[in-house]
């Protein structure tokens, strides 16, 4: 179990691995920069890149296309290290609901998952982790229960796309990305940009930045570098409550980066692409889910291009909180359509293998090897 604490709003240490650079997490400039220190060309750089990711190759010396003696000096100065798949999960309760718990070379666990569409379920969608705990700390999440070790570093995040290439079903195609796993993605800023940068790279994964959500508790002078930087990227806000007093217990960061700031950054942000902000809201009995609650969330939301994604809470060991009953989530939703604003009340994904949202890390928070089943409520 992660122990360690950093406080919100200070530099996390450094991810820090030593050993040589992993190919994984080197964007095409990158590559180009090696290939050329040892007499290559730009033109076999984007071969040395499609044939990595196209073929997935664990070996500098099978990757096609390339010159052998060019692949022989690289192999003497770069690495491509995956992740070991520590243990795969498949949830009965939610089919095509699969978390990959996966190893670092330092020896920790970081989870990810796959899930399929409900109405597709040939589309899948992959869930990954930024982090290896969480230094923000919510209250009803699982990872930051954990505490914080360390950041993954580019490599690390696209060896999660690695991995969750190896269990797709026949006929599944990937769907779209989502940074929700563990840690907030914009606490681990430079890694995540660098690895959309490959993820989006013709010669990476070719992955649309439509395709790809970033979900973030707020940590505004990233959100504004991300949103200038990739403006067709979807963004999802862990928003949780209305006001600071509230969100301040439940998201810490709230304290360094309160409500009126985050959502002025909103307001001045607008989505470019027709598409709209996703304000997600874990709803917790007796904490957040009055119908008061609910009018005021879309009072807070004027003129911010939204759409409130209703999460009734996931439990996980240790949890003293539950969700509200099905009456009153619909009492929720209800309240915010009748004020003027839009809302989905989210499915829960494999809550039997603690891979929901706001579950994962869970696994190491239990005191046996295996997820405990539960019902989806």
């Amino acid at each position: 179990m992660v122990t360690s604490r950093v406080q919100p709003g200070t530099a996390p240490p450094s991810d820090g691995l030593e050993g040589s650079p992993n190919l994984l997490g080197m964007d095409y400039e990158s590559i180009v920069q090696k290939v050329e220190a040892h007499g290559g060309t730009p033109g076999q750089a984007t071969n040395l890149m499609r044939g990595l990711h196209g073929a997935r190759c664990r070996s500098i010396r099978d990757i096609a296309n390339v010159n052998r003696g060019l692949l022989g000096r690289l192999e003497s100065a770069l690495s491509v290290e995956a992740l070991r798949v520590h243990r795969v999960h498949r949830s009965r309760l939610s089919p095509g609901t699969r978390k990959l718990i996966l190893e670092t070379r330092d020896g920790q666990l970081v989870e990810s998952v796959l899930f399929s569409s409900l109405g597709s379920p040939e589309k899948v969608t992959l869930c990954l982790s930024s982090q290896i705990g969480c230094r923000l700390a919510c209250s009803f999440c699982a990872t930051g229960h954990m505490g914080y070790s360390r950041n993954l570093g580019a490599d690390e995040i696209l060896a999660q796309v690695w991995a969750a290439f190896d269990y797709f079903e026949e006929g599944e195609i990937l769907n779209g990305v989502v940074f929700m796993g563990m840690g907030d993605p914009l606490d681990n800023e430079e890694a995540v940009l660098r690895s959309i940068d490959i993820m989006h790279d013709f010669r990476g994964f070719g992955i649309a930045c439509d395709k790809i959500t970033v979900s973030t508790t707020g940590i505004l002078p990233a959100l504004g570098r991300l949103r200038r930087r990739y403006p067709r990227l979807s963004v999802a806000i862990s928003l949780h409550a209305v006001s600071d007093e509230l969100r301040s217990r439940l998201v810490p960061i709230n304290r360094k980066y309160p409500l009126p700031d985050l959502m002025g950054v909103l307001r001045d942000n607008p989505p470019k692409t027709g598409k709209k902000y996703s304000i997600e809201y874990c709803l917790i009995e007796g904490v957040n889910d009055s119908v008061g609650e609910a009018r005021a969330l879309v009072n807070l939301l004027e003129g911010i291009q939204s759409l409130v994604q209703i999460i009734p809470l996931n439990s996980f060991p240790g949890l003293n909180m539950r969700p509200p009953a099905p009456g009153r989530i619909a009492a929720f939703a209800t309240a915010i359509q009748e004020s003027g604003g839009a809302c989905h009340v989210r499915d829960s994904r494999g809550p039997d293998i603690l891979a929901a949202c706001g579950q994962l890390g869970g696994t190491m928070l239990e005191s046996g090897p295996e997820p405990l089943f539960r019902d989806s409520t």
